[in-house]
C-alpha cells in the first residue's frame, strides 16, 4: 500500500510548523542589515531610476565616478542588487571605488 498520499502532506506540515517555531524562538525574520542608501532620479509608471550612494555635491567634494548601470531581470525586484550594504551587488562595488549608480 501506498501512504505517500497521506505521509507527504502530514511531513510538509511539521516541516513548516518547525520553520514557524524557529522564526519565533531567534527573534523572527529582522537581521538588522541596512540597505545602502539611495535616492530616486526618475520615476515612471514602467520604471524607478535609482542612484545608489549619491554624489556629494558639498563645494570641495570629490567629482562624482562614472556610474555603472545595473539593470535586473524582469521577475525580479531591484533590491536583489541591494540585498545588504556590507553583502549586496552594490555595496561591494561601492566598497572596491566603483559608482554603483
Amino acid at each position: 500500500m501506498d501512504f505517500s498520499a497521506v505521509t507527504k502532506p502530514v511531513e510538509r506540515l511539521l516541516a513548516t510548523a518547525q520553520n514557524g517555531l524557529e522564526v519565533l524562538r531567534y527573534g523572527g525574520l529582522e537581521t538588522g542589515s541596512v540597505p545602502s542608501p539611495f535616492q530616486i532620479i526618475q520615476s515612471v509608471p514602467m520604471y524607478r531610476l535609482r542612484r545608489y550612494f549619491p554624489p556629494d555635491v558639498r563645494p570641495g567634494a570629490q567629482d562624482p565616478r562614472p556610474p555603472v548601470l545595473m539593470v535586473h531581470p524582469m521577475m525580479m525586484s531591484a533590491d536583489m542588487w541591494d540585498v545588504t550594504r556590507d553583502d549586496g551587488a552594490v555595496g561591494i562595488l561601492h566598497a572596491a571605488g566603483i559608482d554603483p549608480g
